[in-house]
């Protein structure tokens, strides 16, 4: 038996499967919240600069210099201020059955 948690069985070798009389099944929805959670994480981590800010800290605390342009080590420093939410929606449309 092979389960696949998650939509569709397209990276399983159907043919192989059946012919060594092994059943295929997949459970949609079960990773839908999941996604969900993630695309939003994303989104505020893409507008608040999460991951370059973290790579500045780690270069910080390791006693590295953190450059501010295009030469030097380290990751560049933003110059962009970081999205405010208060002001902008936040969302996403209603994909139902995409997970």
């Amino acid at each position: 038996m092979i389960a696949r948690a998650g939509s569709g069985v397209d990276n399983i070798d159907l043919e192989a499967a059946r012919k060594a009389g092994v059943t295929v099944f997949n459970v949609p929805a079960v990773s839908a919240p999941a996604v969900a959670e993630l695309a939003f994480g994303l989104m505020l981590a893409v507008g608040r600069h999460i991951a370059l800010a973290d790579r500045q800290v780690r270069y910080v605390e390791q006693g590295r210099a953190v450059r501010s342009g295009a030469g030097g080590q380290g990751p560049r420093t933003c110059r962009r201020r970081p999205h405010r939410r208060r002001d902008r929606p936040l969302g996403a449309a209603n994909c139902a059955a995409c997970c």
